[in-house]
């Protein structure tokens, strides 16, 4: 009997893994055996999270598709592309709603973080007909550039006051997004991490998503 129950879970399995793969966006020059320069992407990313499921999911009579649309999201980062809408990729472009620069000066993207972040969240996906774009690629993208490329630092007031800017925006966006951190701070609750808990604790109807991290490694406890 249990050798039974086994062998249909390995069967089960090997099926959800048949299903993920089959979800991957993989590029039409891949799978028709032409040359290519694609490189592995966010498309395939989406792919092993079940996105591309979420983007056809009916939901109710009126509703199609989670992809975003009619939400704002903001990020704080480095830069976006070249620091203007003439500069700007094609699949961010058409998604920025506003832009804060509180690095002082400019809000070019010095290396490419801001904008791959940006790219993942809200990316189009119309440089490669659709092929590798973002996670919601229907909502708005209010950005905060936080990197001062002279001083090669960030340039960030309390969490607090970023996370207010954001709320307070037009638009007003409910998820915001911070893929920045710092190695010195070891674990510890510093006034950052209890800024960002009080924000939330006064505004309790936005979701904040904070990396954590993969620069660093502490042996501390956290």
């Amino acid at each position: 009997m249990y050798s039974r129950i086994y062998k249909y879970k390995t069967a089960l399995k090997a099926l959800i893994l048949i299903n993920v793969f089959l979800l991957l966006p993989w590029p039409t020059s891949l799978l028709y055996g032409e040359e290519s320069n694609y490189r592995t992407e966010n498309n395939l990313a989406a792919g092993i999270m079940g996105v591309p499921g979420l983007w056809s999911y009916q939901l109710g009579s009126s509703i199609t598709g989670l992809t975003g649309k009619g939400q704002i999201i903001a990020v704080a980062d480095s830069g976006l592309d070249g620091g203007s809408l003439e500069l700007l990729h094609p699949d961010i472009k058409d998604r920025l709603v506003g832009v804060k620069d509180f690095s002082g000066d400019g809000w070019a993207d010095p290396n490419g973080h801001g904008t791959h972040v940006a790219g993942s969240i809200v990316g189009t996906g119309s440089k490669s007909e659709g092929v590798v774009k973002g996670i919601a690629p229907e909502a708005g993208l209010y950005f905060q550039a936080t990197y001062n490329d002279k001083e090669k630092t960030l340039r960030i007031p309390s969490v607090y006051e970023l996370l207010a800017d954001a709320y307070n925006t037009p638009g007003q966006p409910r998820i915001h997004v911070n893929s920045w951190g710092a190695s010195f701070s070891d674990g510890v609750y510093d006034w950052d991490t209890h800024s960002l808990d009080k924000f939330v604790w006064d505004h309790q109807d936005m979701v904040v998503l904070k990396s954590a991290g993969n620069g660093y490694k502490t042996s501390k406890p956290l």
